[in-house]
């Protein structure tokens, strides 16, 4: 068995603390009763409509499922099966924390440049001792 490297426990700390955090930034989302996304009540009617479309004769006097010219086609896809689980509104819900933890989970990924050491630091001007 191998041993632990001398930084495991802080790196598991600080994973474990930023799961912590980034689920708490989504708890609102499930928490409010009004979730505060303007544009979210029209993502749920949307998937309201999409989910009955082939099942109502009425709806599709009104509507045409036109998916492939829509920017959230994955919310709508991933809505549609969600609601039936957990009704419109706690599929929206869900999807909206999703993106939440989906966004803050994508920015701690990112790399990060390392700090510039005096090595790598660019020249100001000539140091003292020598002639230009």
């Amino acid at each position: 068995m191998r041993p632990l490297r001398p930084d495991a426990l802080p790196r598991a700390l600080f994973e474990l603390a930023f799961g912590a955090i980034t689920l708490a930034t989504a708890a609102p989302l499930a928490a409010s009763r009004h979730v505060p996304l303007q544009d979210l009540p029209q993502h749920m009617a949307a998937i309201a409509v999409l989910r009955q479309l082939p099942f109502s004769a009425s709806l599709g006097e009104y509507f045409t499922a036109t998916l492939s010219r829509t920017q959230y086609l994955i919310v709508y896809l991933l809505g549609i099966p969600l609601s039936t689980v957990f009704g419109v509104e706690g599929a929206g819900k869900l999807l909206a924390a999703l993106t939440v933890i989906a966004s803050r989970t994508r920015c701690a990924s990112c790399s990060v440049a390392p700090a510039a050491t005096s090595a790598s630091r660019p020249s100001r001007g000539p140091s003292r001792g020598t002639r230009r």
